[in-house]
């Protein structure tokens, strides 16, 4: 996101990096862009309600979500707009409409079948 973000512990994926260069990599990767879909498959397309991820209205806030690798080991998804941070926490204005926590809770489930997708 534009002024936060989350960090996951990657101990075991560490390690793992250390066994299997390049599939951790590959593991991780597929994460970082299958959340960048997920993201982009949860935006409603009409007015969001509080606590519902965003509503689509000019499109900017979808379009500028991407994911790159920031690191050995390490991608980053990020939205390009300044807002994107008001639209998931919220503001005394207006209340969160979350779309990148979602996203994170989804991609945890998801990461020992990536995991075990990689072949040594």
């Amino acid at each position: 996101m534009s002024d936060g973000g989350v960090e996951i512990d990657d101990r075991t994926a560490q390690v793992l990096a250390q066994r299997f260069p390049g599939m951790v990599l590959q593991a991780i990767a597929t994460a970082a862009f299958d959340s960048v879909a997920y993201i982009d498959t949860h935006f409603t397309e009409s007015v969001s309600t509080p606590g519902d991820p965003p509503g689509v209205v000019t499109g900017a806030l979808k379009a500028s979500i991407h994911a790159f690798q920031s690191g050995a080991q390490e991608y980053t998804i990020s939205d390009g707009v300044p807002y994107g941070v008001d639209q998931e926490f919220g503001t005394r204005y207006m209340a969160a409409r979350p779309f990148m926590m979602p996203t994170i809770w989804w991609v945890q489930g998801q990461m020992a079948d990536y995991f075990r997708a990689m072949r040594p």
